[in-house]
Parts: C-alpha cells; sequence; structure tokens
C-alpha cells in the first residue's frame, strides 16, 4: 500500500469515527429528551433500521 493510501483510509477512519461519536451522542440525549428506557429506545432504533433497510 502507498502512504497516500494509507493516509487517506486514516482520514476515512477519522471521518468515520467522528460521526459515530456524534451519532452516540445525539442517540444518548435523545433518550433522556424522550424518557426512554434502554429497551424501549433499542425498540424504536431497531424498527426504524429495519425501515431504512
Amino acid at each position: 500500500m502507498s502512504h497516500k493510501t494509507d493516509e487517506k483510509m486514516l482520514a476515512e477512519q477519522q471521518k468515520f469515527g467522528k460521526a459515530s461519536h456524534e451519532l452516540y451522542s445525539f442517540l444518548i440525549e435523545w433518550k433522556k429528551v424522550n424518557k426512554l428506557s434502554d429497551k424501549e429506545a433499542a425498540k424504536v432504533l431497531v424498527e426504524a433500521a429495519g425501515k431504512l433497510l
């Protein structure tokens, strides 16, 4: 692998990591605002993911 390819992969991983962290933070806040239990939140997220696929 070339050095440029390594840099590109690292940049993609960092971008994904930041987006993943932002999504996680949003979901934690969403759960609190809607006063959902872990189980209730998981059910809603699984249903939403199923609709997206």
